[in-house]
């Protein structure tokens, strides 16, 4: 009799006892959500960000990320890429709806229909942080560590979520979920990295200057521009600081991203 079956029955069921709870609901989210999250490309070979498949077939992204973003592109977890065009952006919430030019074989991700959630809820966010050049999105896990209220250029005040997970430049637009359940909780929309009011200060000023020496820079999409010795130091400052991990990030709320789904013609 032939025991290797059995034998690899009970070692598979013996390995998932040893998995915490959590940890196994994390794999199921994992398993689910990756095919469902996407690279946004914008045509100026310089920025871009994260998405995520909306059960509509449309594409749930920042509005950071879509806005001046001329015909994006969708790289997909498998590596294909989509063309696509920007269908709604709502400034004031940090979210934008993007509508690819055919249909993204996968399974669209559910949104919550819970208004509030507790803090120390496990969540767990897949983007594509810079410096990444793989083709899978990057998981990151963390908690709920509390909210707050952010003043926009509008002058309205939104509630965001603020979360104990590593968020990057580039991870904006990647869905927020549950792990407990696998819905979408909300959006990434931007980490949190300290600067003093002296240093932005700085920055500001030294990017307005045009002294002597000029330096000549070629862009990746081939255009050309000019630089003084200040404005070049203030990019490489301005990109240390981006660098910098508080491990604290910021992201919509669920019920924010509904109802910007139902202004948009979409059923959440």
């Amino acid at each position: 009799m032939n025991y290797a079956p059995k034998a690899l029955f009970t070692a598979i069921c013996f390995f998932l006892l040893l998995v915490p709870a959590a940890d196994a609901d994390a794999l199921v989210v994992g398993k689910n959500a990756l095919p469902a999250v996407m690279k946004v490309n914008c045509n100026d070979g310089r920025s871009y960000g994260t998405g995520f498949l909306h059960k509509s077939g449309m594409v749930v992204t920042a509005a950071h990320v879509a806005t001046n973003c001329q015909n994006p592109e969708l790289r997909l977890a498998d590596g294909s890429t989509v063309g696509a065009t920007v269908a709604a952006i709502d400034q004031d919430h940090d979210l934008a709806l993007i509508k690819p030019d055919r249909r993204i074989p996968a399974r669209g991700l559910d949104v919550s229909n819970r208004r509030t959630l507790p803090v120390g809820s496990r969540v767990g966010a897949w983007g594509y942080p810079v410096g990444y050049a793989g083709t899978p999105a990057l998981l990151s896990v963390g908690y709920l560590s509390g909210g707050e209220e952010q003043p926009m250029p509008s002058g309205r005040i939104v509630a965001v979520w603020v979360v104990n997970a590593a968020f990057n430049s580039g991870s904006s637009g990647g869905p927020l979920i549950d792990i407990a359940n696998g819905k979408v909780i909300g959006v990434v929309i931007r980490k949190l990295a300290p600067a003093s009011p002296q240093f932005l200060l700085t920055l500001q000023i030294m990017s307005q200057q045009k002294s002597e020496p000029i330096y000549i820079m070629t862009l990746p999409d081939g255009e050309k521009q000019s630089f003084s010795e200040a404005q070049l130091l203030a990019m490489a400052l301005g990109d240390l600081r981006g660098q910098v991990q508080l491990v604290l990030g910021e992201a919509v709320k669920v019920n924010d991203l509904r109802n910007f789904l139902k202004k948009s013609g979409i059923v959440p």
